[in-house]
């Protein structure tokens, strides 16, 4: 309450201070050119006149809603098919840039010609201005969404309906939000821009009819009403997107009769928990890859069991992370084959959590968007597992590093993996956090063995361990 009283103290300081800079404006401009305060509440307050200024503003907004809407159902299919593109965002690029630099007053003159002032021309030049501004923050929000993004969910879950609701949707709403309040202020203006000049009707063109007849009183009063009747709109806008259209998204655990949770298993049925079976090795014959003519390997020669990781350490830049998606079936080779089971996961050098998502909710990414209480349930003991127990609804951007990395590795496990690929899974933490995580790897791994390969630049902290560990050099070895 404190918090509230003192934001609305300021907003209220805010408005004070407007009135007396105003106030200040018409002893120094005159009252013949800038009306005081007092004379402009006297004249709103007069019989008539907000009913009447209500009458033409509700024509200037359905007519700047006719053109928002226009332009938000064109800008955003076509922002993401431009966004999508180097190609199409180099050819879009002058067309967009010329069209958002171009004034209201550029489009009035041939749209009068055409359309006539009947008030048609307002919502064509709100559409006009509105769509490049549209347009161009859904370019930018899709040019964003990097590779390394896409092939997260080539890995986890690559269904349609799962990129939409937990990538585009996600990545693309910031931007919707500002383009639904930005967009929706951009017509208003615009369309009252046109009616000063092209209607016969509207606000734009009653205050025109103040300004041409030297009516000031009046022009301020209705120019006040209009800048307050912004302010309400702007905040309506934001509330009703706010809360809407939350950016968070959390997940609701399955809850017993009783109204606690399902109780967690230990460690040892959690790890049994997941699918047990005969596993696969990894087998690589011959494998070259490159990209253009710069060749990154040739003649890539080795396997892998179930039972023993193998740990692969070298030089910065050499091609491993390259090796891990080639084999993830994320590149293609030019020559060799790789074989491997199927059903595998992938933990990246960036943790590539779904920020919006919950710790529930990323582990769940391979049964998203709708999981199963059961599915909820084995989430859960997946977290304990790892020891995020009791951080089931915090959010990346609420957890430490080492919290965030052992919520990669839930979210590894919890796909049933048969093959397990890891490119510098705990970098950037401390040597403590990184044995941490490695004990309860090799914990679940000894229980459940699936082939698994380790890039790290700290071989010397797996040694002792069951892992056959080799340098690039060696791999490369004939």
């Amino acid at each position: 309450m404190y918090q509230i009283a003192v934001r609305m103290a300021e907003y209220s300081a805010g408005l004070i201070l407007f009135f007396l800079l105003w106030w200040g404006g018409s002893v120094l401009a005159g009252p013949g050119v800038l009306p005081g305060p007092g004379r402009v509440l006297d004249l709103i307050a007069s019989p008539g006149l907000i009913a009447d200024f209500l009458v033409e503003l509700s024509r200037t907004l359905s007519r700047a809603l006719l053109g928002f809407a226009a332009a938000w159902i064109i800008s955003i299919p076509l922002g993401l098919l431009i966004g999508g593109s180097g190609f199409s965002r180099r050819v879009a690029f002058f067309p967009v840039f010329l069209l958002q630099g171009a004034p209201p007053l550029l489009w009035i003159t041939p749209l009068v010609l055409w359309l006539g002032t009947k008030g048609a021309a307002a919502p064509a030049v709100a559409f006009l201005v509105t769509t490049p501004l549209l347009l161009s923050h859904i370019v930018e929000a899709r040019r964003q969404i990097r590779d390394y993004e896409y092939q997260l969910f080539r890995i986890y879950n690559n269904r349609p309906r799962t990129l939409w609701t937990e990538l585009y949707i996600p990545r693309l709403l910031p931007a919707l939000k500002t383009n639904a309040h930005l967009g929706m202020m951009t017509a208003v203006k615009s369309a009252m821009v046109a009616e000063w000049f092209a209607a016969q009707d509207g606000f734009g063109r009653r205050i025109n009819s103040f300004y041409q007849f030297f009516e000031v009183d009046r022009f301020f009063a209705w120019a006040l009403l209009f800048l307050l009747s912004m302010a309400v709109l702007s905040l309506c806008i934001r509330l009703i997107l706010r809360y809407s259209f939350p950016e968070r998204t959390s997940t609701a655990a399955p809850m017993q009769q009783t109204g606690t949770f399902q109780p967690v298993q230990s460690d040892e049925a959690a790890a049994m928990a997941v699918q047990t079976g005969t596993q696969l090795g990894i087998q690589v014959r011959q494998l070259r890859v490159s990209f253009g003519r710069h060749k990154i390997f040739s003649g890539m020669n080795f396997s892998v069991s179930p039972e023993r990781p193998l740990v692969i350490h070298g030089p910065s830049g050499c091609g491993k992370t390259t090796l891990l998606k080639t084999i993830g079936g994320l590149y293609t080779p030019d020559e060799g084959t790789v074989q491997r089971p199927h059903e595998l996961a992938m933990l990246f050098q960036d943790d590539l959590l779904l920020e919006h998502r919950d710790a529930l909710g990323n582990t769940l990414l391979p049964v998203l968007p709708s999981p199963s209480a059961e599915n909820i349930n084995r989430a859960a003991h997946m977290l304990d597992l790892w020891g995020l127990e009791g951080f089931y609804h915090h959010f990346p951007s609420q957890l430490s590093g080492g919290m965030r990395k052992r919520l990669s590795m839930a979210r590894a496990w919890y796909l049933r993996p048969r093959a397990l690929l890891m490119d510098e899974p705990f970098n950037n933490l401390d040597k403590s956090a990184r044995d941490d995580i490695w004990d309860r790897f090799f914990l679940l791994h000894s229980r459940r063995p699936v082939p698994t390969i380790i890039i790290t630049h700290y071989p010397e902290e797996l040694a002792g361990r069951a892992v056959d560990s080799c340098s690039w050099s060696e791999l490369l070895r004939p």
